[in-house]
């Protein structure tokens, strides 16, 4: 007996507590219409059915009568709270205006509830002051309400057993159900939307592909996986969730869930087609005489992915309800720090920039600075990437690759060799002739050399030999068949040096002893 009138003496007071506070606040009926504010929340409280102040009557008040019976009206007005509730619309008094004359952008004396959803469902203020749904739009829930709520939901709730519609958790059982239904039935799309798009694929793309066999066709087919998905976030957004007549604190979570993946999946199609499309362009550019589209091709893809990434983390921003224009003021704003950390970057991207338009060299050239040399095998937005002589990879920025003195050894259209060729001093002048006649005709010979380029000529007397200069220029770009064509003269040399008995000087030094130490 002292413990219960114990826990009454500690309640009591709590409850009266709480009661001055905003729980008693919410328990109070609002029955000024004298501002959009206060009509608006008339509505949807006195639709609530956890305030104890449920009265459709008072609700339905909001619509102007216009020859339409009280019982229309009521059924009008759980109508428009339900297009509101499904397509997760939630209504917050505190960004309604309050003002008794609040005027649009033109000057009327009008309110839009939900402008960009339903923009010909507004509140207008009548003669004598109150604040009411225009005739034409009560007229207009009917309409969008058949148009929004499937035929099959609404002949469904027409003879829907009445035990359905107990509620749980603040949902009727009936929506439970229905949710469940609706799993199954996104998980049947899928199916039957990837089985559609394989069998368009067998039936019209993969025989394209065979024929003229440009597209990598395993890239196709990851680009039904989203597409399906795609589908099905779509048909449950627009035709399977609506139907359900969720309450707003279950559709509104679930109708952003689904206005984030739509983007999301059309983002992994985008991307994916991106790459079919890539894939396309380089067995097309693989075919034409020039590398500069093989140049172009990376930094289309990349750039276009980025373009796909920005504009779709904006969508998905814009989904989850963030104001994206005040987030891009506030990284305007930010715009110079941002600038001042990344001023690499910006470099870098500059450089590519640059690279990519006065065209220094493109994929396939071999160019030496003076820090490296190899194969260029990529060129992207930041750096470029060089295959070294080695098969080492060397990535490079490009703001540092393009402040280097760069010899570009793959736009050359031939390749010059030059040395000098010692003979001893001991050779005869009559050797010396026959040698110099035949290294020229070694190289005038050989089928890369331009024939008018061979020079072949006794210029010096130097310390240690007699000096033959030997220049030819060999028709030739490619390093490998420079180096052979080398060979081959090398080796007639060698052997023609071989039948004339002639040796080849290297450094060296004479040492004469004018007399000998006399033994004791």
């Amino acid at each position: 007996m002292t413990q219960r009138l114990l826990r009454h003496l500690f309640i009591i007071p709590l409850i009266l507590i709480l009661g001055k506070t905003g729980f008693a606040q919410d328990n109070e009926p609002i029955y000024n219409l004298k501002n959009p504010r206060n009509a608006i929340s008339r509505h949807l409280y006195y639709l609530r059915n956890d305030n104890g102040q449920y009265n459709v009557g008072f609700s339905a008040s909001v619509l102007s009568a216009n020859g339409i019976d009280q019982a229309k009206r009521e059924e009008l007005a759980i109508k428009l709270k339900q297009l509101f509730d499904t397509k997760g619309v939630y209504i917050d008094p505190d960004n309604i205006p309050d003002d008794p004359l609040y005027v649009d952008q033109r000057n009327r004396n009008r309110y839009k509830v939900a402008p960009d959803l339903y923009p010909g469902l507004y509140l207008e203020r009548t003669a004598n002051g109150d604040w009411l749904y225009s005739p034409s739009s009560v007229r207009e829930i009917e309409l969008i309400y058949n148009r929004v709520v499937p035929s099959v939901t609404r002949s469904a709730l027409s003879v829907m057993p009445s035990f359905l519609n107990t509620k749980f958790l603040g949902m009727a059982i009936w929506k439970y159900i229905g949710l469940a239904l609706i799993a199954v039935i996104g998980f049947l799309i899928f199916f039957v939307f990837r089985w559609v798009f394989s069998l368009l694929l067998k039936r019209f793309i993969m025989p394209l592909v065979s024929r003229t066999n440009t597209v990598d066709v395993s890239l196709i087919p990851p680009v039904t996986r989203p597409l399906a998905l795609l589908a099905v976030a779509w048909v449950m957004k627009e035709q399977l969730v609506p139907g359900l007549l969720l309450p707003i604190q279950f559709s509104k979570p679930l109708i952003i869930l689904l206005k984030v993946l739509i983007p999301l999946f059309g983002i992994m199609v985008l991307i994916r087609f991106v790459d079919v499309l890539a894939d396309l362009a380089r067995k097309i550019a693989s075919k034409t005489e020039t590398n500069f589209d093989n140049q172009a091709i990376p930094i289309v893809v990349k750039g276009a992915k980025l373009i796909i990434g920005v504009l779709g983390a904006i969508v998905i921003l814009q989904a989850l309800e963030v104001n994206v224009t005040a987030l891009l003021a506030g990284v305007s704003i930010g715009g110079l720090a941002l600038a001042l950390a990344a001023q690499d970057t910006v470099k870098n991207f500059i450089g590519s920039m640059a690279i990519f338009f006065d065209r220094p060299f493109v994929v396939g050239d071999f160019i030496a600075t003076s820090d490296l040399s190899g194969v260029v095998t990529e060129v992207g937005l930041r750096s470029s990437r060089i295959r070294a002589l080695d098969g080492a990879q060397i990535t490079i920025p490009n703001g540092k690759l393009v402040d280097m003195v760069i010899t570009n050894h793959g736009v050359r259209s031939y390749r010059r060799y030059a040395t000098t060729l010692g003979l001893t001093y001991d050779t005869s002048m009559d050797k010396i002739e026959k040698f110099v006649e035949g290294v020229r005709e070694i190289a005038v010979s050989h089928p890369k050399s331009r024939n008018e380029s061979v020079t072949v000529q006794f210029h010096e007397m130097a310390d240690s030999s007699l000096n033959v200069f030997f220049a030819v220029i060999y028709d030739t770009v490619d390093y490998g068949e420079w180096l052979q064509a080398r060979q081959d003269v090398f080796m007639s040399i060698m052997k023609l040096a071989e039948q004339l008995g002639v040796g080849f000087a290297f450094p060296s030094s004479s040492v004469y002893i004018e007399s000998m130490p006399k033994n004791n």
